[in-house]
């Protein structure tokens, strides 16, 4: 579920796969429709972040954009829906 934006609205729990070092999922929840054009503040682990891609960046290590990073419950992208 989305809004106009293309993205997830506050209260939503998002996944992301880490693959390095090793193999993890890490769990997301958006915190905050923020003033910044399409912008999402995201909690991971007690950290706010704020951007998807911003949070995609940070726990990767590298470059990330976050509607294809992270996930929905069902397992689709933000790019998907």
């Amino acid at each position: 579920m989305s809004d106009e934006s293309g993205l997830p609205p506050v209260g939503t729990k998002l996944y992301g796969t880490l693959r390095k070092p090793a193999r993890r999922v890490v769990e997301g929840e958006v915190v905050e429709d923020t003033a910044i054009a399409g912008g999402r503040l995201l909690r991971v682990d007690g950290q706010t972040y704020r951007s998807l891609s911003g949070a995609a960046t940070a726990l990767a290590g590298h470059a990330r954009n976050g509607r294809f990073w992270w996930r929905t419950v069902d397992g689709r992208r933000l790019n998907e829906q």
